[in-house]
């Protein structure tokens, strides 16, 4: 094969704007290397396809200036760079710790079969598909042993970032400091704590039906009956929980509705609401004022995300470590 180093422009121009179908012509280019492991735009150009495609149809449909069109295209272009070149690096890592070791290519295999069919997906039609892989000098066996070095390379970044995370200590002053540097995070609006009894009508014949039922009920009710009790036996809305809808906040109502409770003490039973669904009987058992939640209330929350924030800093140094150590080379 015919390999040359490759120029920005010419990855752009191979990627992005020579049709499909005349990519044979192109001869193959190293877009990077990994120690001695050369990167190839064949390999590069099949994975972004797609993006870029969907960045095209994107363009026209809106309109997007070249410039911009460019810088995102380009974007796209070193993040599939970026991408192989950690893959490599992953993968050799990952090869070093399974050696003797079980691999689970049933497993891998499955996962291959599936992203394959993803990319078959892209097309229009098989034959599509396989000529666009031809096109690319390459076949579905050079596609299935690209796939399974991504996924053991994934399986190796997993099992780092999983030691990772149970490395990491988090102390109380580091939860108290995040708490209190994101406390807007943690405001809530006002929420409140409704239940209903509500009746579907869809004719003027169930609506009267309904009215005179709710105002039964209502009766009974006011004589002390219990809210849950009536809820369950009558109402065709949460009916399992007591016509309980839980916390919910009052803009979230339908504003008649809204009107409603905002208007209602707790432990009051509204008159019979009629709204575009149907008929309602409405009381509200507890109201939240809005505030902002209390340590103590967000606290396991917090830690495990600063356990993941500080796992993802010490992989990203990892990573550097060994890009570092591995003499990697991108030719643009």
């Amino acid at each position: 094969m015919n390999i040359k180093l490759l120029s920005i422009a010419a990855l752009v121009c191979a990627a992005g704007y020579v049709p499909l179908g005349s990519a044979a012509e192109i001869v193959d280019e190293i877009v990077a290397t990994v120690d001695n492991e050369a990167i190839l735009l064949s390999s590069i150009r099949v994975e972004i396809q797609p993006a870029l495609n969907e960045l095209r149809e994107m363009a026209i449909r809106d309109g997007l200036p070249q410039e911009e069109y460019s810088q995102r295209e380009e974007a796209i272009i070193r993040q599939s760079i970026d991408q192989n070149i950690e893959m490599n690096i992953l993968y050799r890592k990952a090869l070093l710790q399974l050696q003797g070791a079980e691999v689970g290519e049933e497993r891998i295999n499955e996962q291959i079969d599936e992203r394959i069919e993803e990319m078959r997906s892209q097309f229009s039609s098989n034959e599509e598909f396989m000529d666009s892989i031809e096109a690319e000098g390459q076949t579905i066996a050079d596609i299935r042993a690209q796939q399974k070095k991504r996924l053991l390379a994934l399986d190796m970044a997993r099992a780092k970032m999983n030691a990772l995370r149970t490395e990491v200590v988090i102390s109380n002053a580091e939860v108290n400091s995040y708490y209190e540097e994101h406390k807007d995070e943690y405001r809530f609006g006002a929420l409140v704590s409704v239940r209903q009894i509500f009746l579907p009508t869809s004719s003027a014949d169930e609506n009267a039906r309904a009215t005179a039922q709710l105002e039964n009920i209502r009766e009974e009710l006011d004589a002390g009956a219990d809210f849950a009790e009536l809820a369950q036996a009558h109402s065709k809305l949460f009916p399992e929980n007591g016509g309980s809808m839980g916390w919910i906040k009052p803009d979230d109502f339908d504003p008649k509705v809204a009107s409603v409770i905002d208007n209602l003490e707790v432990g009051e039973v509204s008159e019979v609401v009629e709204t575009q669904f149907g008929l309602h009987l409405i009381t509200v058992d507890e109201r939240r004022e809005g505030g902002v939640s209390t340590l103590d209330d967000v606290r396991l929350g917090i830690e495990p995300r600063l356990r993941v924030l500080e796992a993802e800093k010490r992989y990203k140094r990892w990573i550097a470590d060994l890009r570092r150590s591995s003499r990697v080379r991108v030719f643009l």
